[in-house]
């Protein structure tokens, strides 16, 4: 998979700018063979891929269990396909462009995407766990925090809109959830 853009890695010490393709030998303890380079480049893929993954995974199961609550396909599965492609075409250019503030648009634009999709179902809430990922890895910490201070609240509030209640467990899974996928994006 195409590599997203980096706004602040989390490498720690004099120089933050070390490059994501550094190598790092294996202690001697290590299970890798000996002599063989373990790259950071190799994690950040396999992690990247994994966000992947469960975005895929998470519009599939949004779009089906909007259509199971009885919202119209039309919506759902414009909403569904719209995110996905705005999705992937981020991930293209991502490997084409290493660029913070084009990644942060392509966020932005994610992120309006999803509360159009959103305002088709709240079914569509599932995908805040990606936008919350992807704030905390493309964003600066500020803004991290911010967007992930407002896509919570598009989750806490579109059940009440939809359904005309919500319980304790729609905003604490969420807070909770959120929370730790903002911090682990960061390293």
């Amino acid at each position: 998979g195409a590599a997203l853009p980096r706004a602040n890695p989390p490498i720690k010490g004099p120089d933050r700018r070390v490059a994501s393709s550094c190598v790092e030998r294996p202690s001697p303890d290590s299970p890798v063979a000996p002599g063989a380079p373990r790259t950071l480049s190799a994690t950040i893929r396999s992690m990247q891929l994994g966000l992947h993954l469960i975005t895929a995974v998470l519009v599939v199961v949004a779009c089906l269990r909007a259509l199971a609550d009885g919202t119209p396909g039309s919506p759902v599965l414009l909403g569904g396909l719209v995110f996905s492609g705005w999705y992937v075409g981020g991930v293209v250019l991502a490997g084409r462009v290493d660029d913070r503030p084009v990644a942060a648009w392509w966020l932005a634009g994610l992120a309006l995407i999803w509360v159009g999709a959103v305002a088709a179902s709240a079914e569509f809430i599932w995908l805040a766990f990606p936008l919350w990922l992807l704030a905390g890895y493309i964003l600066r910490w500020r803004w991290a925090v911010v967007c992930a201070i407002a896509v919570f609240l598009v989750v806490a509030v579109a059940p009440l809109l939809q359904f005309g209640n919500t319980s304790y467990a729609n905003v604490i899974g969420p807070l909770l959830g959120g929370t730790f996928a903002l911090f682990i994006s960061r390293g």
